[in-house]
């Protein structure tokens, strides 16, 4: 049987540990997102598996976008805690590399790419848009809430994660 994180094309494993924080590994090292009072913090050992090459504390959701945005897992901490609080995540997370699929080899037809992983050229959505919005950093949640303004409706901001951006 071969370990997880010897597994050609695996980027990394996730998983949530019993304090509640996110756990993030490669062969190379470990990092940890926490959550508390809505504010992000992030630690690691060894090399950062998110290579931002920092540690974050007590940063905002919006920190958290704007401070990894230009990095390979842009609004990866925030991403990673999101994907765990939903009820149908499994214990463990696996991301591909890019270039990589881990399906099985015997699944029609063939893959050779990866979809829906938390590396920049996957996150990234272009967005045209005949109104002018000044925020720099946008998540695609974020549309939601800035259409229906627009178009004259509101949204509770405890209805949606996103927010209505300028």
């Amino acid at each position: 049987m071969i370990p997880l994180l010897d597994i050609e094309g695996l980027d990394f494993v996730a998983g949530q540990s019993k304090s509640k924080s996110i756990i993030v590994k490669k062969k190379t090292g470990e990092g940890k997102i926490t959550l508390y009072n809505g504010a992000f913090s992030y630690t690691f050992r060894g090399t950062d598996p998110l290579g931002y090459g920092t540690f974050y504390e007590d940063i905002s959701y919006r920190e958290a976008l704007s401070q990894t945005y230009d990095s390979d897992y842009p609004d990866g901490l925030v991403q990673l805690w999101q994907i765990f609080q939903g009820e149908r995540t499994g214990d463990l997370v696996l991301s591909a590399k890019p270039g990589y699929d881990l399906r099985a080899r015997y699944e029609y037809p063939e893959h050779h790419a990866t979809h829906g992983a938390l590396h920049a050229q996957q996150m990234f959505v272009p967005l045209a848009i005949n109104v002018p919005i000044e925020t720099e950093y946008i998540r695609t949640v974020d549309l939601f809430p800035t259409i229906l303004s627009h178009f004259g409706h509101t949204v509770e901001p405890s209805q949606i994660d996103g927010l209505l951006v300028h």
